[in-house]
């Protein structure tokens, strides 16, 4: 960037560089980015990685419609943008249409080999839409391969517990990467499935690796998500309305979880339920509206 300030593909590869570090909480990011891709698409208005750039930031900062918008933008220019397919297939992934996240998804993955562990998100919306059989399919086929297994062990020990499937939770804790310590919050998950008992020592990883100050929107919402997970395979329902409101606050978008998750039955009728799934649902909206 130093180097080559006025190189629009630069100052892009930057700009997405920064925007995963605000995932994880990197300080001073979130304004980093927001400048540096507002340079790169005055510099080159018409390039589609620039405005996928922009969107990128858009997309961290809460701004659904308008990162739809870009991403939009940047798929006309350039159809083959594996970032954009990817950006755009990870928000679809959480407000739907599912149909349509999938497509985006697989394309990135397809368009660039670096993208083939998205394979994990296909998997949890398969899962969450009900097509548990294929969802299995796909973590089978990724627990083998060692180069991208890491990527989605936290999502293999969801959705093993989301099926509440005891002989799939003991084969996933059996595998030798995980028994050798690959994801101790995978392990957590799959042990508290088991046995009630919370392991806090385990869950403190996840709060330490996701739960920074500077973090973004994204970040805390999917904290609060695991939390009520944690909280609801304790039997405490009230903690887990807790941090679904909780998530809720910090902009939480994933309709299909709440939707389509099995562990949410229980709470389904409980008439602290519908406002959550309202707030959520005019947010998913917007995004819908962007759409068309």
């Amino acid at each position: 960037r130093a180097i080559a300030p006025n190189d629009p593909q630069i100052l892009t590869a930057y700009t997405l560089a920064r925007v995963r570090l605000w995932f994880f909480g990197g300080e001073g990011s979130a304004e980093l980015a927001r400048e540096v891709a507002e340079r790169a698409v005055a510099l080159a208005p018409d390039r589609g990685d620039t405005r996928c750039a922009l969107a990128a930031v858009k997309y961290q900062e809460g701004d659904l419609p308008g990162a739809i918008h870009d991403l939009r933008r940047a798929l006309v220019l350039s159809p083959a943008l594996a970032d954009a397919h990817d950006i755009m297939g990870r928000i679809l992934a959480e407000t739907g249409p599912a149909s349509q996240a999938i497509h985006h998804l697989e394309t990135a993955a397809r368009l660039d080999p670096e993208f083939s562990h998205l394979t994990w998100s296909v998997a949890r919306v398969r899962a969450l839409t009900g097509a548990w059989k294929e969802a299995n399919r796909l973590m089978d086929g990724m627990l083998d391969d060692e180069q991208r297994v890491s990527f989605g062990w936290i999502t293999a020990a969801r959705l093993a517990a989301w099926q509440r499937d005891e002989s799939r939770i003991r084969q996933l804790l059996a595998h030798p990467q995980l028994a050798a310590g690959a994801s101790p919050p995978a392990l957590f998950i799959l042990h508290l499935a088991l046995d009630p008992e919370p392991t806090a020592d385990v869950l403190s990883v996840v709060t330490r690796t996701l739960g920074a100050a500077h973090t973004s929107w994204r970040t805390l919402a999917f904290l609060h998500q695991a939390q009520a997970e944690v909280a609801l395979a304790q039997g405490k329902v009230d903690d887990a309305f807790a941090e679904l409101e909780a998530a809720t606050n910090a902009g939480l978008i994933d309709v299909l979880f709440l939707d389509g998750c099995p562990i949410f039955d229980k709470l389904r009728g409980d008439p602290r339920w519908a406002p959550i799934r309202a707030r959520v649902g005019v947010r998913v909206k917007l995004v819908h509206d962007a759409l068309r």
